[in-house]
């Protein structure tokens, strides 16, 4: 009878812990990777506007663009080859912090506890409306907690970009970005 109890406990608490957690590991989208890996690095990336993240030295993170992110690998990791230097920053792999190129932030305590002890689906759902295949973000959050906001939107494989016409921020899957 004890062991039969003691095994329905250890089940239910696995279930109960599984069906809380809704974090994977990190993998940034390989199709995405390599589209940007295969372009041509004399001209402007087509994804300049998207805004990208990246390990930026112990326990801080670098919001970033694209034309900073081949600054980097020219100054820094131009002994590796293009496609594995971005496979490896965007996975955050890679420290990319260098000089005056990278603004590194810490994650906003409040954002982070928000983020662990919610689903994805119900993160996303407080920061940001449904707008078409997109999401906006939501107006008046203060900066630490916008890019911490964005950077766990980001692990999600969520990219954003700025619509300046409009004055918002929209976000949505990477997958949507390689449609053909």
């Amino acid at each position: 009878m004890f062991k039969n109890s003691v095994i329905l406990i250890l089940i239910a608490s696995h279930l109960l812990l599984m069906s809380c957690n809704d974090r994977k590991v990190f993998k940034f989208n390989e199709k995405l990777i390599d589209r940007i890996a295969n372009e041509n690095l004399e001209i402007p990336s087509q994804y300049n506007s998207v805004i990208l993240f990246c390990k930026c030295g112990e326990n801080k993170i670098a919001l970033t663009y694209m034309q900073e992110l081949r600054g980097i690998y020219k100054n820094r990791y131009n002994k590796m080859m293009f496609s594995e230097f971005v496979e490896d920053a965007l996975n955050q792999k890679l420290d990319i912090s260098y000089k005056d190129k990278t603004k590194c932030f810490s994650l906003d305590l409040k954002i982070k506890e928000k983020y662990e002890k919610s689903s994805f689906q119900n993160f996303l759902n407080l920061y940001c409306d449904k707008f078409d295949e997109a999401y906006r973000i939501k107006k008046n959050i203060k900066e630490s907690q916008f890019k911490s906001i964005l950077y766990y939107l980001f692990l999600h494989n969520y990219l954003t970009v700025f619509n300046d016409y409009e004055g918002y921020y929209y976000s949505q899957k990477a997958s949507n970005f390689i449609k053909e």
